[in-house]
């Protein structure tokens, strides 16, 4: 904690202290906010409540979700200059992903630091898992059918047709297996 900082906390009462202070912290380093205490390192938790000078105890008064810490939220995302990530910017994001990542890279980890990078650059507050997996498939479902259609447009139409001559010729080859024809064929090679 510095400057600035310090004196955002100066206003806050003695249990809320060292809550804004962490929630100012993790976000500052992580792009999101913690969902409880359990995510807090119990080192920095114990090194701001001395930097603030409240007992480490009265965090545990804290309510993670309640509507203090929504206005602790609010100012830390102006302070820091971030705001939430919208259904449009969770689009957006998908939509670059599938041009910029998707193109190239299909594996779920390294597409999904991807987004999390883009969404940093752009000051956008991380979403919830669930919706960062939804952006991630959206992006690589929307690669898949751009690929797809790419290669679509690069095959000619007499190729298509040849082809589908193709495979409904070799579908009139194939034998055809009825339940019947199977059990005789069992029986006969018994009685051998």
């Amino acid at each position: 904690m510095v400057g600035d900082e310090l004196t955002m906390l100066s206003d806050r009462r003695a249990p809320t202290k060292p809550a804004f202070a962490l929630m100012l912290r993790f976000h500052a380093l992580h792009g999101r906010f913690p969902k409880d205490r359990h995510e807090l390192p119990d080192q920095a938790v114990g090194y701001v409540a001395r930097l603030v000078k409240v007992a480490e105890a009265d965090l545990s008064l804290y309510e993670w979700d309640g509507r203090t810490s929504k206005g602790h939220r609010k100012k830390i995302r102006e302070y820091l200059g971030f705001r939430e990530c919208g259904l449009t910017d969770s689009d957006k994001a998908a939509l670059w992903l599938a041009a910029n990542v998707c193109d190239k890279e299909r594996h779920l980890d390294r597409v999904r630091e991807a987004l999390l990078a883009q969404l940093w650059e752009e000051k956008l507050e991380q979403p919830a898992p669930d919706r960062i997996r939804r952006i991630v498939g959206s992006a690589i479902s929307q690669a898949e059918k751009a690929q797809t259609a790419l290669i679509c447009n690069r095959v000619s139409k007499e190729s298509v047709v040849r082809m589908v001559a193709l495979i409904a010729h070799s579908a009139d080859r194939a034998p055809r297996r009825t339940a019947t024809a199977g059990m005789r064929t069992r029986c006969s090679t018994r009685r051998r």
